[in-house]
């Protein structure tokens, strides 16, 4: 059953992503379970699949390989059929196939499916998390994010639910491609290295735009991620409440990169240096089918 915001009939918290099925198809029945036991109601997902990437991303990247050197190989389409079905009331699913003009290829055009959404469906949700589904929010202090969105009971001036922009920051953990026969639940792997790219929760009556995935736009002002410090409009969230455990770590990686956007120095880990079995917690949740 959808939960529902009772004071606006919209959907309280969702999730958005643009992602490439064949490449994440493999666990995305897992990413569905664990977020809607955490309270998530909605995921608009966007299919890219037989993308690009982006004009910007590594030289290497295209419908076969990503930008981390993995292959995308194809996948039996009823796999990806299977789960919408399954999960058909939480999932509105959209083929995302848009084409970049200088060669008529598929490509990401990631700020254009928020437009997409945000168009098509104004403020259907009050809360939407504008995430990656190798992305999993995790609280070490084990709390509940729709009361802690709802019922913050810290003053008024940091009380999270005043601001649009809710910033979490990121773990990393393995590559999910790398772990295909583990769970998010048996993988400890991850790297202590702070990570400097933030992702966002939006309130959506109040997000007009963004630069791209980590810099948005609400109330009339730019909302940069970078920035933990000084922002009028947004909240970043103690790591020990709220983080995202992103399974993106493969070895080899420049130990930095630069952002396309801004030329900010991207801290990336060159190794894994740490053990974290928080999500062990979650161990039971894959024994069994979903409930209705």
């Amino acid at each position: 059953m959808h939960i529902v915001d009772s004071t606006s009939g919209k959907y309280f918290l969702s999730f958005h992503t643009v992602f490439i099925a064949d490449e994440n198809v493999d666990w995305l029945e897992e990413f569905l379970v664990y977020y809607i036991n955490l309270g998530f109601e909605q995921f608009y997902l966007y299919d890219n699949n037989g993308s690009e990437g982006r004009p910007w991303d590594p030289p290497w990247t295209n419908s076969t390989t990503n930008k981390f050197k993995l292959p995308i190989t194809k996948k039996d389409p009823e796999k990806l059929s299977y789960i919408l079905d399954k999960y058909h009331k939480y999932i509105t699913y959209i083929k995302w196939t848009p084409r970049y003009r200088k060669n008529g290829n598929i490509h990401y055009y990631y700020r254009q499916a928020v437009f997409h959404f945000l168009g098509t469906w104004p403020c259907i949700s009050k809360w939407c998390f504008f995430g990656d589904l190798d992305e999993f929010l995790f609280s070490s202090n084990n709390l509940d994010i729709t009361t802690y969105l709802k019922d913050w009971t810290d003053s008024p001036t940091t009380k999270p639910c005043n601001y649009p922009v809710i910033s979490l920051r990121q773990k990393s953990f393995k590559h999910r491609q790398l772990i295909k026969e583990k769970l998010i639940t048996q993988n400890f792997e991850c790297s202590n290295k702070k990570i400097n790219h933030l992702k966002h929760i939006i309130k959506t009556s109040s997000a007009y735009g963004l630069s791209n995935m980590h810099h948005w736009h609400a109330d009339g002002n730019s909302v940069p991620g970078f920035q933990v410090h000084g922002a009028e409009h947004y909240f970043t969230m103690p790591i020990e409440d709220w983080r995202l455990n992103h399974y993106n770590w493969v070895d080899k990686q420049d130990k930095v990169r630069t952002c396309p956007h801004c030329n900010a120095a991207l801290s990336v880990p060159d190794k894994l240096d740490d053990i974290d079995d928080g999500m062990k917690r979650y161990s039971d949740l894959f024994q069994n089918e979903l409930v209705d």
